[in-house]
């Protein structure tokens, strides 16, 4: 089975929905007022976008959407560099 040719870092990041970069570990959370989708290190107390307080830990579809718009705001920038 796949799972079990992962290492264990890499199963627990599957699992948890989580990215590790240098540094720690990347939760991606999503608000549940405005939907914004945001990566932190540590639980947030509100959204950063509009403060709301109803936030949560990102599901498989907030995750790839988070990625998109990350790969899309990086592709942007470096056609405006």
């Amino acid at each position: 089975m796949f799972f079990h040719s992962l290492p264990p870092c890499e199963l627990f990041c599957i699992i948890m929905k989580v990215r590790i970069v240098e540094g720690g570990i990347i939760l991606i959370y999503v608000c549940s007022k405005c939907r914004y989708v945001f990566k932190r290190s540590e639980t947030p107390d509100s959204c950063p976008d509009c403060g709301g307080v109803n936030i949560r830990q990102a599901d498989e579809e907030d995750v790839a959407e988070y990625e998109q718009n990350q790969q899309e705001f990086n592709s942007q920038d470096k056609g405006n560099s």
